[in-house]
């Protein structure tokens, strides 16, 4: 009886301290059987009793907003910009030293001095653009005058359709038809030279930006309304168009235009172009009203108004 009374004591006594410990450890060891005795959830969680489960020794926090929502973290937009920048780069590599492209326009090496060079000091020198869009149309300027035509890498019976042949056709009448040898050289730092070969005669060209020769107005224009506007023929496909600032755009048959200003007399029932070739020059046009509405003799040609 004194024996239980102790024991029964002695628990008494320690009760208090170990209240909240058998608590923890009963309900642990109860969660920890009913998932250790279900086997539905030991298949889903992939393991079974004898299954070692490693556990963090400490939890990675989960980024949120004021409003306690959870934040992306937008990896995937940062990869993908780190790629393309390092695509950019190296497209600016390529473009410095690997071009090999006839993509670009380009003047004929004739002298020490650098074609924009020459062309700032004179614009009426005889400097002539040469120019290859990558869309296959090409073109020759001269002054404010440009003749428009066809280029494209001479074909091959090659299956890869990015391998270029060293050999190019192009088309800008009158002033050039051809198959022909060509070569390039050189970097945008050193200065890329383009060489075209044909019958054992070769021309070297430099890479070159246009420089637009200044033509001013003349303080003696004044917009005439029986001039000014678009005017078409549409037999021939020329196009003439006065502009009411003093400038003019003409157009034969979409393939040579002519830009300059103008000045009317309509005394003379002239007007007066100046525009720029291998030297600044004048055309004089002849004018007069048609026998309809909205159409006017240009050069003894009948031309239409065209409307916007």
């Amino acid at each position: 009886m004194e024996d239980f009374e102790k024991i029964e004591l002695n628990e008494n006594e320690s009760a208090p301290e170990t209240t909240e410990t058998s608590e923890s450890a009963v309900s642990a060891e109860n969660t920890e059987s009913a998932e250790s005795t279900d086997p539905v959830v030991e298949e889903a969680n992939g393991y079974s009793e004898d299954t070692e489960i490693d556990t963090p020794d400490t939890i990675p926090e989960i980024p949120m907003d004021d409003n306690g929502k959870k934040v992306k973290v937008q990896k995937p937009i940062i990869i993908a910009a780190c790629v393309l920048i390092a695509a950019l780069i190296a497209a600016g590599v390529y473009f410095l030293f690997f071009n090999n492209s006839v993509v670009g326009t380009w003047v004929i090496d004739e002298s020490a001095s650098t074609s924009d060079e020459a062309s700032k000091t004179k614009a009426e020198e005889n400097i002539r653009y040469y120019t290859f869009n990558d869309d296959g149309t090409a073109s020759i300027k001269l002054g404010t005058i440009e003749i428009f035509g066809t280029w494209n890498y001479t074909d091959t019976s090659s299956s890869s359709a990015d391998e270029k042949t060293d050999k190019i056709d192009i088309e800008i009448l009158p002033i050039i038809k051809g198959t022909f040898e060509f070569e390039l050289k050189g970097n945008a730092f050193s200065g890329r030279v383009f060489t075209l070969t044909s019958n054992q005669s070769s021309i070297d060209f430099k890479s070159a930006s246009k420089v637009e020769p200044d033509l001013k107005v003349s303080a003696k224009f004044k917009a005439d309304k029986n001039v000014t506007g678009k005017w078409k023929n549409k037999d021939y496909n020329l196009i003439y168009d006065f502009k009411d600032d003093g400038t003019c755009h003409l157009s034969n048959n979409d393939r040579i235009t002519t830009t300059g200003t103008y000045t009317v007399d309509s005394n003379k029932k002239q007007i007066t172009v100046v525009y720029i070739g291998e030297e600044k020059s004048k055309m004089y046009i002849p004018y007069a009203k048609g026998e309809k509405k909205n159409q006017l003799i240009l050069s003894g040609y009948k031309f239409s108004k065209v409307t916007e």
